[in-house]
């Protein structure tokens, strides 16, 4: 079922900034696109990157892509030129979906990944 969801300043900013379609967040009337989205593009698998989320068919895991881009400090084209060779743009985006739907996940990800980091908070709130 869908469900109407509040998206965190941080998390719009950086849609804003570095995802493919940013009208997909910011223009959302439900979850049911975004639930779409990670279903196509995001699994969690034990023995790949020790069951974190990650890019199908990849060992990049959603809580890589938070922490290159939560600080807002990587350029515009930053993913065409790190990641958008490995991984289809949508798939980039399926990242910031995940996020919005499972941030309990991507913390724990996050913080198992980083153990010297804190999971920002203004991603959540």
């Amino acid at each position: 079922m869908a469900t109407k969801i509040a998206i965190p300043v941080k998390l719009q900013e950086m849609v804003k900034k570095y995802a493919s379609a940013p009208a997909l967040f910011l223009e959302l009337e439900d979850d049911s696109s975004l639930v779409r989205l990670v279903e196509e593009f995001v699994e969690v698998r034990e023995g790949v990157r020790c069951g974190k989320a990650v890019i199908k068919g990849t060992r990049i895991a959603v809580c890589d892509i938070i922490a290159d881009t939560w600080s807002l400090g990587n350029h515009k084209n930053f993913f065409k030129t790190f990641y958008v060779p490995l991984l289809d743009q949508k798939a980039l985006d399926a990242a910031y979906a995940f996020l919005l739907l499972q941030p309990e996940k991507v913390k724990k990800d996050y913080e198992d990944c980083f153990s010297y980091l804190t999971f920002p908070k203004d991603l959540y709130v």
